[in-house]
């Protein structure tokens, strides 16, 4: 009864997606520690929609503009769950959650079972995806309508039927909704229909099939399409703010390197991209453990071995997929500020495993021809799968969980003295007025606006170097927030008024803020 049930390929489909869930909800507020100004823009604008209804296809004034499709799916969130900071990023769990899942079936469709497993074990513990899907960022839905595109369209392909086509057509219009970098995917999901036109010769049901995927998905695309049309201006200007070849972007280039070519900083990007999955990964401690690489070792080793053979057998299908889908997915790294970046990158991840999957699929086939006695074989294969879920679940998880909470950037970066004032605030201060002193963050910062909206108060400073005492400190209860380094003004508070004050300090003893209390009696 026992061995069945471990020989049943549901059983352990099942037991890989009770671990993703776990994973992807555990500690979800914890870590990362804190909420950036980009995720609490999706909140807040997610509200605008519970509010106004349909607010058009494209935000043109947050987080440098973007696309308006994620934010329907977390007002979606936010009303089955209601408003908080744990439904915020619930929404980026669900969806990576369900990558995770359509990963193994389009797995399927190229290797079998227990490859199809290990490599979804492998995608489920990736420190990388498992990072974003703690996260509120429209980028994590980019794998999910990747991967969803290829699998309708491959079914569509192996089954004629059309319903597969109208899926997979929807799949890549929606996807076109959520994020700048999904349109290098939406360019290979057309490189890979065209390979199969000329593979099929033109056969009349896949280029009948081929026509329904783009007509739907020009049909879900055409409200964004046309909005584009209209505003060219609005949609492309804020491509120069991550373009690394003008503005300040390039300035920054030529203090570190000099007078630079364009052709340099192109090689430069498309160096430390190549690198960032092994070697050196993205240093921004908002999108990694800064300079991790982005790839557990054993996955690493993997995706080599896949890539390797993958290139010697390009011409065929599942091969050509994986490296037009990561070749494509590169293009927005290597054409990017700031390189290597984990964000406009993330759709490298499904390929990245296919390629586990072959270089899995060419161990299986050596040993199987290394080893004649079946036993040993067995053996073999139990220990090398131990391996292959022992080291990248620790590794990963050692690093997502244990790492980068401790790095020092990462506080900062979120924002996280910011939500500790927030929690501090609601939990004991609704009816107080706040004179908010910091020297980074504003009082209308997001995360202050998402976290405790009902807390009246304004920036405390008119310029850095004077203490501006509020009128409102004479008519109701008044708290003085001083973040570092803001200290210092502690003592000028309590000659001017005869309140009380206390400090808030982190787990490890530093100083986020000193709060000072005054009454209107005082």
């Amino acid at each position: 009864m026992i061995k069945k049930i471990l020989r049943n390929e549901f059983f352990w489909l099942i037991i890989i997606i009770l671990l993703t869930i776990f994973l992807r909800l555990y500690r979800l507020t914890e870590i990362p520690p804190g909420l950036t100004g980009d995720e609490a823009w999706t909140g807040l604008d997610a509200i605008e929609i519970l509010k106004r209804g349909y607010i058009g296809p494209y935000i043109p004034v947050h987080a440098w503009g973007q696309m308006a499709g994620y934010l329907y799916y977390q007002a979606f969130v936010f009303k089955i769950f209601g408003v908080s900071f744990f439904s915020l990023r619930l929404g980026g769990a669900i969806i990576g959650i369900l990558t995770i899942i359509a990963f193994y079936f389009l797995a399927k469709l190229f290797f079998d079972k227990k490859i199809s497993l290990l490599i979804t074990f492998l995608f489920s513990v990736s420190h990388w995806h498992l990072h974003f899907s703690h996260m509120a960022f429209f980028l994590i839905a980019v794998p999910f309508f990747s991967i969803t595109s290829f699998y309708f369209l491959i079914k569509g392909f192996k089954t004629k039927k059309l319903i597969f086509f109208i899926l997979g057509g929807i799949s890549l219009g929606l996807g076109l909704n959520t994020y700048f970098s999904f349109a290098s995917s939406a360019l290979a999901i057309i490189i890979f229909i065209v390979y199969k036109l000329w593979t099929e010769k033109f056969n009349k049901k896949v280029l009948v099939g081929s026509l329904v995927f783009i007509i739907f998905s020009f049909i879900i695309f055409l409200p964004l399409g046309t909005y584009i049309l209209k505003n060219p201006d609005i949609f492309w200007g804020r491509h120069p703010l991550t373009n690394p070849f003008v503005g300040e972007n390039r300035k920054e280039l030529e203090i570190k390197y000099g007078e630079i070519s364009n052709f340099k900083i192109f090689t430069l990007n498309v160096k430390k991209t190549l690198l960032m999955f092994h070697y050196q990964g993205d240093n921004s401690a908002i999108n990694n453990l800064p300079n991790q690489p982005m790839l557990d070792k054993v996955t690493g080793i993997l995706m080599l071995i896949g890539l390797f053979f993958a290139l010697k057998k390009a011409k065929q299908e599942k091969q050509f997929l994986a490296l037009i889908w990561f070749l494509m997915a590169l293009v927005p790294g290597f054409l990017t500020s700031g390189a290597p970046n984990a964000r406009r990158t993330i759709d490298t991840l499904p390929p990245i495993f296919l390629f586990a999957g072959l270089g899995l699929e060419t161990m299986k086939m050596s040993l199987k021809n290394l080893f004649s006695y079946k036993n040993f074989k067995r053996f073999i294969f139990i220990l090398l799968s131990l391996i292959l879920i022992v080291f990248p679940l620790w590794e990963n998880l050692n690093i997502f969980f244990n790492k980068y909470p401790k790095e020092p950037q990462t506080k900062f970066w979120f924002a996280y003295d910011q939500v500790k004032m927030c929690e501090y605030l609601n939990s004991h201060y609704l009816n107080h007025y706040v004179y908010f002193f910091s020297n980074f963050w504003s009082w209308d910062y997001e995360t202050r606006r998402f976290l405790c909206p009902n807390i009246q108060g304004e920036n405390g400073l008119k310029n850095f170097n004077s203490l501006v005492l509020g009128e409102k400190s004479y008519k109701q209860k008044t708290i003085y927030i001083l973040f570092p380094p803001y200290e210092p003004y502690l003592s000028t508070l309590k000659n001017l008024y005869n309140g009380s004050w206390e400090e808030t300090r982190d787990k490890d003893g530093r100083l986020m803020f000193i709060s000072y209390f005054v009454s209107p009696n005082d």
